[in-house]
């Protein structure tokens, strides 16, 4: 009868306002997630505001990408394109290793790992600038765009926190930022480059090597010598 119909209205109207919020719900955790780690999306939507500053031990990766083209003409959909595909991987990258992403300009991208981990991360740190050298070359390749990298590492205490009331972002601060992003521009050449917190950890598993830079050797900086294609936890473990 007519209460039947009435009632099924009713109740469609339910199910597209339910759905209308869980889309909205969505897109919001979505916005968020551009912009701040995982982790602290739920914390900041509950309205929490303890996150706004917290100091730890970590290891930063900076990776500096060469050979992007400029948008052009016919060309800004393939750019677009092949932008979309690299953060695509980055991300994929980061869930992956357990990385968080801090920028991630299409040209110079800054990651953190360690933050609330017991440890540096030194290892999570490295496998994860080795996969982004090799994977940024690869999906170059595919798009017949020779593309590099340079990713820098340093290890120490640094601080970060959520920036801002209306638009939130999410900033990271502290010496070993400084040094990854100095690290990332001593070498024309792609690579892995760490400071010598993170080689001294890293000489177990790794061989490391100083870097000669305009015709000296750079102090404290070294080079990881693995090329991206080979596995990075030797099974034989380090020579004698």
């Amino acid at each position: 009868g007519d209460l039947g119909r009435q009632l099924e209205l009713i109740a469609a109207r339910l199910r597209e306002q339910n759905a209308a919020i869980a889309a909205a719900e969505e897109r919001i955790v979505t916005m968020l997630g551009s912009v701040l780690p995982l982790d602290l999306v739920d914390r900041v939507r509950r309205g929490e505001r303890d996150v706004a500053e917290s100091v730890d031990s970590a290891t930063v990766i900076t990776l500096v990408v060469n050979g992007l083209p400029e948008p052009s003409g016919i060309e800004q959909d393939a750019v677009f394109e092949l932008t979309e595909r690299l953060a695509a991987e980055s991300e994929a990258l980061c869930r992956t290793h357990g990385v968080e992403r801090i920028r991630a300009a299409s040209d110079h991208l800054l990651f953190v790992v360690g933050r609330d981990q017991d440890g540096l991360a030194v290892d999570a740190a490295v496998d994860f600038a080795v996969d982004g050298v090799d994977r940024i070359a690869a999906i170059g390749a595919e798009h017949g765009v020779p593309l590099t990298t340079r990713a820098g590492l340093a290890s120490g205490m640094v601080a970060s926190g959520v920036v801002g009331t209306r638009q939130l972002s999410f900033g990271l601060w502290g010496e070993p930022v400084d040094r990854a992003e100095a690290i990332s521009e001593l070498s024309e050449e792609p690579g892995v480059y760490v400071d010598a917190g993170v080689a001294d950890l890293l000489r177990d598993r790794m061989q490391v090597e100083s870097v000669d830079h305009d015709g000296r050797v750079e102090r404290g900086v070294y080079a990881v010598v693995l090329t991206a294609s080979e596995d990075s936890t030797p099974e034989d473990g380090p020579e004698s």
